[in-house]
């Protein structure tokens, strides 16, 4: 693993739903969670960049749902983790653990929002550290980044929870 890779593990011995449940949860007072996951393709020019896929039967699917999908189809899903306030007119950063924070080193994280890559392939999900921003005007994109700064014992500390035994 690299450090951009949190988590390689084999899909059923990952909690997804609980998971993706508690982001949404924690993020809907600064976001609408309709968009937590959304489906990403990788790049043609860049094996780190990954791209929204405008999809109308991925839009608003349950948590259930987007779980038997990844079982079944290898997919790419980002997730959002780590939103400034700004977004809310507030200060500070929220995580989707409901940590919030006055001030933060984010690393490579962008400062407005960054989380997770989750990719599943061959009935495996590997999660990794991503950022997600515009990359020109009209084109946003989530880059895998190796260190998130302050938020990395955040990261893995959530992920670890949702690890079945």
């Amino acid at each position: 693993m690299n450090n951009s890779t949190v988590l390689n593990i084999e899909i059923e011995k990952f909690d997804f739903i609980n998971f993706l449940n508690e982001i949404r949860e924690n993020l809907s007072e600064v976001m609408d969670t309709s968009f937590i996951p959304m489906y990403m393709r990788q790049s043609s020019s860049d094996k780190n960049i990954y791209v929204d896929v405008f999809d109308e039967k991925f839009e608003c699917l349950s948590t259930e749902s987007i779980l038997e999908d990844i079982k079944n189809n290898d997919r790419i899903l980002y997730t959002s983790f780590v939103l400034d306030k700004a977004i809310c007119e507030e200060e500070g950063f929220i995580c989707g653990d409901g940590t919030k924070l006055d001030e933060a080193n984010y690393g490579d994280f962008r400062q407005d929002n960054s989380g997770f890559i989750i990719e599943t392939k061959e009935k495996m999900i590997k999660i990794r550290k991503a950022t997600y921003g515009y990359i020109n005007p009209v084109q946003e994109v989530a880059k895998i980044v190796d260190d998130a700064g302050e938020f990395e014992e955040i990261i893995k500390d959530f992920i670890k929870r949702y690890i079945k035994e």
